[in-house]
C-alpha cells in the first residue's frame, strides 16, 4: 500500500471556501407547477399509510359507539304534512297594478323563518293543545310536542313541511292532524286580524300627518308672500348683484361730484354766488322737486330696468325741470356759473339717493342668511312629513292588496298519513357512524402528524429546507449482519484461495446479497453527486455532522468512504468525533492512537493512519484517546496543518463531526474544508433542531454543500442486474449465515 511521504511539506490550510456551483440537476429539482397538486396527493396518501392504525382504530370505536346508541335508541315513529302557506296565483292577479303615486306595487314575501317560529310559538301551539290535543292525550304539553315538532321550508317553494316523530304511531297521526287544523284556522283568523290591525293603526295616523303637511305648506307660503321671493339663494344672488350695480354707480357719480366740484372752484369768482341762488325761492323750489325726483329713480331702480316705463317717466319729469331750472340760475347768475352749481347739485343728490339705495340693499343681504336657514328648515320639515305621509299611504295599499292575497286561505297538500315504520334506520345509522369514524380517524392523524416534529420522506425535507438532496440511502434493517457477514465470508474466501485482493465491485452484490443493491448503489450516487458540485474545483474535503445523535452519520461516512474507494479514489476517513468515536468500531480497528494523539504529538500521520482489510484505497484515521478539551485541539494550528496535507495527499479526505448543535467542532472544521454534509434521518431528526443548525451555520456563512437523507425506504430493486450472473448460483445461503461451512464455488476459481 502507497502512503503518503514524510518529506511533503505541510501547507497552510484554506482561509475562506468559495461557493461551489449546484449542478443542473440540483437547479432542476423543483418539481413543475403540474405536479405540485400529485405530490399533495402522495403526502397525504403517505400519512394516512402511516398512520392506518390509528385511523381504524378510531374509525372502528366511532362506529360501534355510534352502532351501540342506535341499536339502544327507542323505536321513533314518524310522519308529517305539507302545508302550502302563499297563493301561487296570487301575484300574477296582482301583477302589473299601481298604488296612487304612480308606482308599481312590490309583491309581498312570506318571511319563511319568521313564519316557521309563529308555527311552534306557545300561543298557538298551547291553543291547539288545549282546544283538540288535550281531551285525548293529557299527558302531551308543549315542551313534549315542540321537542319532537320540526318545521323547514322545502328549498325556495312556498311549502313548509311538518315532520312529527314519537314513540306511538296512533298519537303521532292524531297530532299531526289537530296541528293541520290549528294552523289552516290561523291562516283565517290571525293572519286577517293582524292585517286589519295594521289597516286601523295607519288610517288613525293618516289625519295627523295630513295636517302636518298643510300647516308646513301654509307657514312656507306665507314665508314666501313675506320676503317677496321664491327661493333665497336665486333671491340673494339678485340683491348681490344690485349692491354691485349700486356700488359702481356711486364711484361714478363720486367722480363726476369731484370733477365739477373742481370746474366750480375755477368758475367761482364771487363768494356770495351761492347765497344768492339759495336765497332765489323759484330756484329752491326747483331743486327740492329735482330732489324728491332723484330719490325716487335711486329707489325705483331697484325695482325697475333703467329703460322701464317708471324710470323713464321720473328721468322725463326731471329733463322737464332742467330748462326751467337753468333758466332761473341764468338769470339769477348767468348761465355758465348757474350750470356748475346746477351740476354740483344735482351730483350730490344722487349721491345721497345712490348711498340710501345701497344701504336698503346691504341690510336686505344680511338678512338674507337668517331667511335661507329658515327657509331650508321649513323645507326639510316639508319633505319629511311628505315622505311619512306617502309612506303610510303605500303602506295601507300594501296592506290592502295583502288582504286581498291571504284571502285564500293556507292549503294542505299531503295529509298526515300513520307511520308505518321507525323514523331511524339501523343499516343508517351504521354507515353514517362508519363514515364519521373514519372522518375522525383522519382529522386525528393529520393533527398528530401536524404535531409530530419529524420528517417522513426526502420530499418533506426538501420543501422545508430548500436546499439540495444530494443523496437518498435506504433503510437497511440486516445492514449491521450483511457487514459482519460480509468480512468473514471473505477471509474465508481469501484463505481457502490463497487471495490477498480486496472486495471487489463486482463481488459485493454475492457477498452480501442481491437486496444490498440499492443500498450500494445509494452511496455511489451521493459520490457522483458529490463530485458533481463543482465542475472548476473538485471536492477533496468536507465534514460530516447531524442534528442530533443516531441520524446514522457515522455509519453514512463509513459506507460513503468505502463507496469512493471502491469508485478508484484514495479516501482518508478521519474521525474527528473527539468525545465519542465510532469510526474504529465499524472497521473493528484499534485505537489507541489516533488524531488526539497525532495533533499533540509530532508522531508521523503514516504512523497512526490505518489500512482497512479487504478494502484497496481506504485510509482510517481513528480519533485516538479522548481528550479533556477536544475543541482546543480542533482549532489548533496542527489541526488546520495537518488538514492541509491530508487534502494534498488523498482525492477524498471525509471528517465524521459530532452532531453540530451539540458542540462546535464541525463548525470549527468546515471553513478549512470545501463544505459540510449535513445527515437528516427519517422518523428521528427534529425539525427544529435542524432548522437551528442550518441558520447557525447560515449565520456563520458555513458552506452546507446539501443534505443526505437517511434511512429512506427502498424504491429501486437492482437485484435484476444480477440475475443472470453466472456466479449467482455459487453464492447461496449457506455461505452467509455463520456457523456452516464454507465452500469455494467452482466460479469463484476465475476471479
Amino acid at each position: 500500500m502507497a502512503t503518503p511521504s514524510n518529506s511533503e511539506k505541510l501547507v497552510s490550510s484554506k482561509s475562506e471556501k468559495s461557493l461551489p456551483s449546484l449542478p443542473s440537476l440540483y437547479q432542476n429539482q423543483m418539481s413543475p407547477s403540474g405536479e405540485g397538486e400529485e405530490n399533495n396527493f402522495g403526502q397525504i396518501f403517505a400519512i394516512i399509510q402511516r398512520r392506518v392504525l390509528l385511523i381504524t382504530s378510531v374509525a372502528f370505536a366511532v362506529a360501534a359507539t355510534m352502532t351501540l346508541q342506535a341499536i339502544r335508541k327507542p323505536i321513533v315513529y314518524q310522519s308529517g304534512f305539507q302545508l302550502l302557506v302563499e297563493p301561487v296565483k296570487g301575484s300574477n292577479k296582482l301583477a302589473g297594478l299601481t298604488n296612487s303615486y304612480g308606482g308599481k306595487v312590490t309583491e309581498t314575501s312570506l318571511d319563511y323563518e319568521t313564519q316557521i317560529q309563529i308555527l311552534k310559538s306557545p300561543q298557538l301551539i298551547n291553543k291547539i293543545i288545549e282546544n283538540e290535543i288535550s281531551p285525548q292525550y293529557p299527558e302531551l304539553s308543549y315542551g313534549s310536542i315542540v321537542g319532537r315538532l320540526s318545521i323547514f321550508r322545502q328549498g325556495e317553494t312556498k311549502i313548509l313541511n311538518i315532520r312529527y316523530q314519537d314513540s306511538n304511531p296512533e298519537r303521532v297521526k292524531f297530532v299531526l292532524d289537530q296541528l293541520a287544523i290549528g294552523y289552516l284556522r290561523y291562516s283565517l283568523q290571525e293572519q286577517q286580524t293582524n292585517l286589519r290591525q295594521g289597516l286601523l293603526f295607519v288610517d288613525e295616523q293618516l289625519p295627523e300627518l295630513i295636517n302636518r303637511v298643510d300647516t308646513l305648506q301654509a307657514r312656507l307660503e306665507r314665508f314666501r308672500q313675506q320676503y317677496n321671493f321664491i327661493n333665497p339663494q336665486t333671491q340673494a344672488e339678485k340683491l348681490s348683484s344690485q349692491a354691485e350695480s349700486l356700488s359702481a354707480e356711486k364711484f361714478a357719480t363720486q367722480k363726476q361730484l369731484v370733477e365739477v366740484q373742481t370746474r366750480y372752484s375755477i368758475l367761482q369768482q364771487d363768494e356770495g354766488a351761492i347765497a344768492v341762488l339759495n336765497s332765489s325761492a323759484n330756484y329752491q323750489q326747483l331743486i327740492g322737486q329735482i330732489r324728491q325726483i332723484e330719490t325716487l329713480i335711486a329707489l325705483e331702480s331697484t325695482r325697475y330696468r333703467s329703460n322701464s316705463a317708471p324710470i323713464q317717466n321720473l328721468l322725463n319729469q326731471r329733463q322737464n325741470l332742467m330748462p326751467l331750472l337753468s333758466q332761473e340760475a341764468q338769470q339769477v347768475l348767468g348761465s355758465q356759473v348757474a350750470a356748475v352749481t346746477n351740476d354740483l347739485l344735482l351730483l350730490q343728490v344722487r349721491l345721497n339717493a345712490i348711498s340710501q339705495a345701497e344701504a336698503q340693499v346691504n341690510i336686505q343681504l344680511e338678512q338674507m342668511p337668517t331667511l335661507d336657514r329658515q327657509y331650508t328648515d321649513l323645507q326639510r320639515d316639508l319633505t319629511i312629513a311628505t315622505n311619512s305621509l306617502n309612506r303610510f299611504l303605500e303602506k295601507r295599499e300594501s296592506l290592502q292588496i295583502e288582504g286581498a292575497q291571504t284571502e285564500v286561505p293556507w292549503q294542505i297538500l299531503s295529509p298526515p298519513a300513520r307511520p308505518g315504520a321507525p323514523a331511524d334506520n339501523l343499516i343508517n345509522q351504521i354507515i353514517t357512524g362508519i363514515l364519521g369514524g373514519l372522518a375522525a380517524g383522519v382529522a386525528v392523524a393529520f393533527i398528530l402528524e401536524r404535531l409530530d416534529n419529524v420528517y417522513y420522506s426526502d420530499e418533506d425535507v426538501k420543501d422545508k429546507t430548500k436546499l439540495p438532496i444530494l443523496g437518498i440511502i435506504p433503510h437497511n434493517k440486516k445492514l449491521k449482519a450483511w457487514q459482519q457477514l460480509s468480512l468473514e465470508q471473505q477471509i474465508q474466501n481469501n484463505e481457502l484461495n490463497g487471495e490477498n485482493g480486496g472486495i471487489t465491485e463486482a463481488s459485493i452484490p454475492f457477498v452480501l446479497g442481491h437486496n444490498f443493491l440499492p443500498f450500494m448503489e445509494a452511496f455511489r450516487t451521493l459520490c457522483t453527486n458529490i463530485g458533481f458540485l463543482s465542475s472548476d474545483t473538485p471536492i477533496k474535503s468536507f465534514v460530516i455532522s447531524s442534528p442530533s445523535q443516531s441520524d446514522g452519520k457515522s455509519t453514512l461516512a463509513v459506507h460513503l468512504a468505502q463507496a469512493a474507494a471502491a469508485m478508484g479514489n484514495r479516501v482518508l476517513l478521519v474521525d474527528a468525533n473527539l468525545r465519542l468515536p465510532q469510526v474504529h468500531d465499524q472497521f473493528n480497528l484499534a485505537n489507541e492512537f489516533g488524531l488526539s494523539n497525532l495533533i499533540n504529538t509530532d508522531v508521523d500521520p503514516d504512523e497512526v493512519i490505518q489500512t482497512v482489510p479487504l478494502w484497496d484505497n481506504l485510509f482510517v484515521l481513528t480519533a485516538g484517546q479522548i481528550p479533556p478539551d477536544p475543541t482546543k485541539l480542533l482549532s489548533s494550528n496542527r489541526m488546520r496543518s495537518l488538514m492541509s496535507l491530508f487534502c494534498s495527499n488523498y482525492d477524498w479526505v471525509i471528517y465524521d463531526t459530532p452532531p453540530c448543535t451539540d458542540v462546535v467542532d464541525s463548525k470549527i472544521l468546515a471553513p478549512h474544508t470545501d463544505g459540510l454534509l449535513m445527515v437528516v434521518r427519517l422518523k428521528k431528526t427534529d425539525k427544529n433542531l435542524l432548522n437551528q443548525a442550518l441558520e447557525s451555520l447560515k449565520l456563520s456563512r458555513h458552506n452546507v454543500l446539501g443534505l443526505v437523507v437517511n434511512s429512506a425506504k427502498p424504491q429501486h430493486n437492482l437485484s435484476g442486474y444480477y440475475a443472470a450472473s453466472p456466479q449467482k448460483e455459487a453464492w447461496t445461503k449457506a455461505d452467509l449465515e455463520p456457523g456452516t461451512e464454507t465452500h469455494t464455488p467452482k466460479t469463484r476459481s476465475n476471479r
